[in-house]
């Protein structure tokens, strides 16, 4: 390889990662930047909620310091309204991409410490707990 490419690439730095949550809801979710109840074309698309740019900087400078963001970017997809096959009639599949979070925690604390409060902060955050067919659920 181009030594230089092999320079490059080295200089790569992720300080951040992801969750993915995935979920059986016992309808379509009501995101919160539409009309309760309202079915729509996102509802068959991904869906990306993300802050204004003061959030998403606010959220760059929490995780670079160890700590979660406070409005995560988050993406969205309900494959059961494109294949109804996915679950049983009225339900719905939908998978929650919430990114950059951190690898390190700061304050000594570890993942298994904060992995049940900041997956509530995710499902919290778009307002879909309602259509959760149980009240808790596992974090492998």
């Amino acid at each position: 390889m181009d030594p230089e490419f092999v320079k490059d690439i080295r200089q790569i730095r992720m300080g951040h990662s992801s969750w993915r949550i995935n979920l059986v809801l016992k309808g379509l979710p009501d995101i919160r930047f539409f009309a309760p109840g309202e079915t729509g074309p996102w509802h068959r698309s991904d869906t990306s909620i993300f802050p204004d740019v003061e959030g998403l900087e606010a959220n760059f400078l929490a995780v670079a310091a160890g700590r979660l963001p406070k409005a995560p970017r988050l993406e969205i997809t309900i494959p059961s309204t494109v294949d109804d096959s996915l679950t049983p009639p009225g339900q719905h599949v939908m998978s929650v991409l919430a990114k950059n979070y951190p690898y390190q925690l700061a304050d000594g604390l570890s993942w298994d410490d904060i992995k049940e409060d900041a997956a509530d902060e995710i499902i919290f955050s778009v307002n879909f707990q309602n259509k959760m067919p149980v009240s808790d659920y596992t974090i492998l």
